[in-house]
């Protein structure tokens, strides 16, 4: 049973379900990949992925690709893995390319040993649904008191100052996930000024505030931020207007077989 039957398609036409898939990148090795799934990928594909110089790094990108490919024609049946086509956004935001009876949207991420993939299948197609999904592991070694004013807003780093270590870090990173989230959502990538959208976090919900010079309708998005493993954070913003069906998290043990799991969310948006 693919996931599309179980549960991804919508039932209430009104709401979008999100699943989240992911996948842990050190159980896989390239030659072993490309022997498996080698058909599912493109060549241009599988030569990018030898460039990269480092081995895991090309496991990564090879990995990446099947993952993408094989999670869309669950979806989307009708389209084989191979038969998947990509373009972008005038900033770079990747697209699917092909014909789909629904709008499929999806935004990917990768961090440390994990790759993130968000996608819905939605059966309107003349509403706007934009997703951004942000993966980052956490990292002591940063010294934050340098990187908060250069990513954050005045507020956000004053947010920040009342932390103690190790807090600090955690909320540094559910902040810069959740600034990353937006601008993918967004699609218009560096374009976008970090201090003219802020977060404000406190108990266990997100605002979020957007200059009117940025021309967002604040009032759009819905923000995740999830308990998603030690040392990471992990951000989803969603652009709709109208309620969330559902969040649904989906553990990938190998690229033909996953679980449903549950991650709790340690703050979401009130709208």
């Amino acid at each position: 049973m693919n996931t599309k039957q179980q549960g991804l398609q919508n039932q209430n036409m009104d709401k979008p379900i999100i699943a989240l898939s992911y996948i842990n990148t050190s159980d896989f090795y390239f030659d072993e990949l490309l022997t498996s799934f080698g058909d599912v990928v493109t060549v241009d594909e599988v030569s990018k992925a030898k460039r990269f110089h480092f081995a895991k790094d090309q496991t990564r990108y090879l990995l990446t690709r099947i993952f993408i490919r094989l999670l869309l024609s669950d979806v989307a049946p009708e389209i084989t893995p191979k038969e998947w086509q990509f373009t972008q956004n005038r900033w770079g935001k990747p697209l699917v390319d092909n014909q789909t009876r629904d709008q499929l949207v999806f935004n990917i991420s990768h961090a440390g040993d994990y790759i993130v993939c968000a996608i819905c299948c939605f059966p309107q197609q003349d509403v706007t649904l934009e997703l951004g999904v942000d993966i980052e592991k956490e990292q002591s070694s940063r010294d934050l008191t340098l990187l908060a004013p250069r990513f954050f807003t005045k507020q956000e780093a004053k947010y920040l100052e009342q932390w103690p270590q190790p807090q600090k870090i955690t909320e540094f990173y559910r902040l810069w996930t959740l600034k990353e989230s937006f601008i993918k959502a967004e699609g218009k990538g560096l374009s976008i000024n970090l201090d003219k959208f802020r977060f404000i976090l406190e108990s266990e919900k997100i605002q979020f505030k957007a200059s009117s010079s940025l021309g967002v309708e604040a009032n759009l998005y819905h923000f995740y931020n999830f308990e998603f493993a030690a040392n990471y954070q992990l951000s989803l913003a969603i652009k709709y207007d109208g309620a969330i069906e559902a969040v649904n998290f989906y553990e990938y043990q190998s690229l033909t077989r996953k679980r449903a799991v549950t991650k709790p969310i340690w703050l979401k948006t009130v709208n």
